[in-house]
């Protein structure tokens, strides 16, 4: 079957005439579902007034309605749509390691005994000092033990044990 031009105007002017009436009856339900217009009453449609109203809310209906904002999360939590997802879960840092003594800051020069008293000569802090068991220095470290190829020092803050071992 070929439409002729006249059934093809008939048909479309028909299409126009149904979108035109579904348009106005959209409007219409539009309007009457904002709270202020169910408050009114409904006039009939063949009136003036009614006319009127309907102009009214027509100027006052945005034909957009914007949708409501999402509620905006504060900055510190938003959301990175490029972050990697995984379920893995990163093991909790390990705890930290106990305090240990600084390395030793002397340098063996040389050992001296008479009288039965062994004495050692170090550098330290660019001075030459000399010790002997029981001696402190710079009230931080106290020589324990003197012995044949090392001196033994005792860190005093941590009471750890520390060796300077030298050769003969």
């Amino acid at each position: 079957m070929t439409l002729t031009p006249m059934h093809r105007r008939m048909a479309l002017g028909g299409l126009l005439t149904a979108t035109l009436l579904a348009v106005a009856l959209v409007e219409d339900d539009a309007a009457l579902s904002r709270p202020e217009a169910r408050d009114r009453p409904r006039a009939s449609r063949s009136s003036s007034a009614a006319g009127a109203d309907r102009a009214a809310v027509a100027a006052t209906t945005p034909w957009f309605h914007p949708p409501a904002a999402p509620p905006s999360l504060p900055v510190d939590q938003t959301v990175d749509p490029f972050r990697s997802k995984s379920w893995h879960v990163p093991l909790p840092p390990p705890p930290p390691s106990p305090p240990t003594a600084p390395t030793l800051p002397f340098r063996y020069l040389g050992m001296l005994s008479e009288d039965g008293v062994t004495r050692v000569f170090l550098a330290h802090q660019n001075r030459n000092i000399m010790v002997a068991v029981g001696d402190e220095i710079s009230g931080v470290y106290s020589v324990e033990k003197i012995g044949e190829a090392n001196v033994e020092f005792i860190y005093k803050p941590l009471g750890e044990r520390q060796v300077l071992g030298f050769a003969r």
